[in-house]
């Protein structure tokens, strides 16, 4: 929720990724099992042994909070397409410019997620899809080469007298 408030563009941007699922879950398989290794064998090297274990601890802490993108995005396909839109100059948005709109989204894709995985079988299966779509769907935000759209651009309010 932190990653919420404090960039909004860009855990937006990135729940929007999860939409593309095929490039989410490649990139998140990818980079699931790539990053590891490749991070250990920076750590043969003395020089490179503060860059593994740096690389290592990013890689964990990313993959502990990747499935809350993929439970907004399932909380909004959930919810509705016209649940939780804001209105801005009279035209119906989303991603809302509201956060608590988000946060409702998640909420609500948490607790199905979390529902799902204490079913026997199915919820590893569940998890590990949530981990892996949202591992994908970080990179791919982190790899698209436009990186001016996370940066809000605040005009001031018109005067009127």
């Amino acid at each position: 929720m932190l990653l919420l408030l404090l960039a909004p563009g860009f855990f937006t941007e990135t729940v929007q990724n999860v939409n593309r699922f095929g490039v989410s879950l490649g990139i998140g398989a990818l980079t699931l099992i790539a990053t590891p290794v490749i991070a250990v064998l920076a750590c043969i090297t003395i020089v490179g042994l503060g860059v593994g274990i740096s690389t290592l601890l990013l890689w964990a802490m990313a993959m502990y909070g990747s499935k809350v993108f993929v439970a907004t995005w399932l909380g909004h396909k959930i919810l509705g397409k016209n649940s939780f839109v804001g209105v801005v100059a009279g035209k119906k948005v989303w991603p809302v410019p509201y956060k608590g709109a988000l946060i409702g989204q998640l909420a609500v894709g948490l607790l199905l997620i979390d529902g799902l995985r204490l079913i026997p079988y199915l919820g590893i299966c569940v998890a590990v899809l949530a981990q892996v779509g949202g591992f994908g769907a970080v990179g791919v935000d982190a790899l698209s080469p436009d990186t001016s759209r996370h940066v809000r651009h605040n005009r001031a309010a018109p005067v009127t007298a």
